[in-house]
Order: C-alpha cells, then structure tokens, then sequence
C-alpha cells in the first residue's frame, strides 16, 4: 500500500512539472507573438483611411459631407 501511494504522488508530481514546463517553455512565447501579430495589424489598420463608400463602425460619428 505504502508503495502504492508512493508512485501515485511522484506520477501527480511528474504531471505537474510537465503541465507548467510546457506552459512557461511553450504557451508564453506563444502568446508573446500574438501579442506581436495584434499590435501590428492594429497599427496597419490605423494606418490606413477607411475606403470610399466602406459601411462605418457602429457608433462612430458620421463623416461629414
């Protein structure tokens, strides 16, 4: 029995270490170039003027003329 509960805590403990490895090694840097890719495509986006006869934002104000 005492064996038993042994391996039971060193596989829950093998697990854990893996999970957050994976996490900081892995899913950080993941979303770090996300980020990257956001903050891109927003400075792209505000780059550019909107396009003659494109629907605007909702609750923008109106474009005069």
């Amino acid at each position: 029995m005492k064996e038993e509960n042994r391996n039971l805590l060193l596989a829950i403990t093998l697990s854990v270490v893996v999970l957050l490895g994976w996490q900081f090694f892995y899913g950080v840097p993941q979303m770090e170039k996300q980020k990257q890719v956001a903050q891109q495509n927003q400075q792209t986006q505000s780059q550019q003027p909107p396009a003659p006869g494109s629907v605007p934002t909702p609750g923008a104000a109106p474009a005069p003329g």
